[in-house]
């Protein structure tokens, strides 16, 4: 991981001090480990079924790094497990944005879609059945 010490500027790559000042390094070292912690945090709350904290964990990291296709992804899930379609397809299409390339990504959206339209289709067939 290279980071840039803050007292010299000097790029350090996979150091805990500075190779021109010796600054203390760590604290960065744990900063920029921050978002991943999350993800992995929300992503375990996640698989546990617990959908409201995966929801808040990885809405915070994805507001640290909103350009993670995976954090969006993960938001998607939640979402869809929360039975919130559109905030998913949102999610999904922005993990898709910036991966485009990743057909795993893509096949996880036209499952969500078809998740949606069957949900769909099962209210309106129920209100239909309602209105008799």
């Amino acid at each position: 991981m290279k980071l840039i010490c803050p007292v010299s500027g000097t790029e350090n790559e996979d150091r805990e001090q500075c190779k021109q000042c010796g600054t203390d390094l760590r604290p960065l070292i744990q900063v920029s480990e921050f978002p991943d912690s999350l993800f992995r945090e929300g992503v375990e709350c996640l698989n546990e079924g617990r959908l409201q904290d995966a929801l808040e964990i990885l809405s915070t990291a994805v507001s640290i790094t909103p350009d993670s296709a995976d954090i969006h992804w993960k938001l998607a899930d939640v979402f869809a497990g929360l039975g919130q379609y559109d905030h998913a397809l949102r999610h999904m299409d922005r993990a898709i944005a910036l991966a485009p390339d990743s057909a795993e990504i893509q096949g996880a959206r036209q499952v969500l879609q078809q998740a949606r339209e069957h949900v769909l289709s099962g209210i309106a067939l129920t209100h239909t059945r309602a209105r008799r």
